[in-house]
């Protein structure tokens, strides 16, 4: 992980080419962007995207990482907050986007204490509201 810290601070192609990615796929139009740049970018690109924002505080984020790859959470904890903030550098760096600006997206998610379903079932709901009903569902 660290060696892909250390290549993203350097070369910044790796971030253009996923967020330029992601752009194209919003453009498609109806999409829901998740993810810390997808709101910013949605918002530059003036995208009809639904812009969502999950989180969870940074031990709940750490002791899902680890459980999902079997390690130890506080070394889980450190290598987060180390991307953390390679990644806060990086985006404003290459973009001048603050990422504790929540501001630009439409839904903000604190995830901590909600199930899986419960977290879909607000997100779908939102995107009726934004988008109305799918075709042929009822």
């Amino acid at each position: 992980m660290e060696q892909f810290i250390d290549l993203s601070e350097r070369d910044h192609s790796i971030d253009r080419a996923l967020d330029a990615a992601m752009a194209e796929r919003a453009r498609q139009g109806n999409v829901v962007l998740e993810g810390r740049l997808a709101g910013f970018i949605a918002a530059q690109e003036h995208l009809d995207a639904l812009k969502v924002f999950l989180t969870a505080s940074e031990e709940v984020r750490a002791r899902r990482v680890a459980e999902r790859e079997h390690r130890e959470w506080r070394e889980v904890l450190e290598i987060n907050r180390t991307r953390h903030g390679s990644d806060t550098k990086r985006y404003r760096d290459i973009y001048g986007f603050d990422l504790a600006d929540t501001s630009v997206y439409d839904v903000v998610l604190r995830t901590d204490h909600e199930t899986p379903e419960a977290l879909a079932e607000q997100l779908a709901t939102r995107a009726r509201d934004r988008f109305g009903e799918a075709e042929g569902r009822q």
